[in-house]
């Protein structure tokens, strides 16, 4: 879905990007899901990121804004059925974005020549991947690449909620 919606927002215009990042799956020992609340998918996550250009700031580093737009959060929350004087969860602000890894803008390595592998033992063909190898003068015979992740707790300010948690009315 994050895919399509970005793929829309180029077609009418709206300069906008994939994020790719990554949910962490316990609080650190114990037995509870790290996000018992909204309960996503543990593992890869991706949202879209559109950019809004404010020409009112005087400064040309803040003329332009990302702003996040969870499509998944939307759906869950069926913000379609909402007036559009109310908000919409998910669409301009996502209080999950503290608790998500954010890893990549693209799926695939944006450097020229690279190339993924994996896909199937018997084809070498590229693949989507958030890395690759540039290899040169020539192709491996053989090669499979993989990334592992692992996360356990975010990062705790001072005035955080506990983890799990979520401050209301904000």
């Amino acid at each position: 879905m994050a895919i399509l919606l970005t793929a829309v927002y180029r077609e009418v215009g709206l300069p906008a990007r994939l994020v790719v990042g990554y949910v962490g799956g316990s609080t650190g020992g114990g037995t509870d899901p790290f996000r018992p609340i909204d309960k996503p998918e543990i593992g890869p996550y991706a949202w879209v990121e559109v950019a809004l250009y404010d020409e009112n700031q005087t400064r040309p580093d803040q003329q332009l804004t990302w702003v996040p737009i969870d499509i998944f959060r939307m759906r869950e929350d069926n913000v379609y059925r909402r007036k559009f004087d109310q908000p919409w969860p998910g669409f301009g602000t996502s209080e999950n974005l503290n608790e998500i890894i954010p890893i990549a803008f693209h799926l695939h390595p944006h450097r020229m020549g690279a190339v993924s592998y994996g896909a199937t033992l018997r084809s070498r063909q590229p693949m989507p991947a958030i890395w690759g190898w540039n290899t040169v003068p020539e192709l491996p015979a053989a090669f499979n690449q993989s990334i592992n992740f692992s996360a356990t707790t975010p990062s705790r300010g001072p005035g955080d909620p506990e983890p799990g948690r979520r401050r209301l009315g904000e």
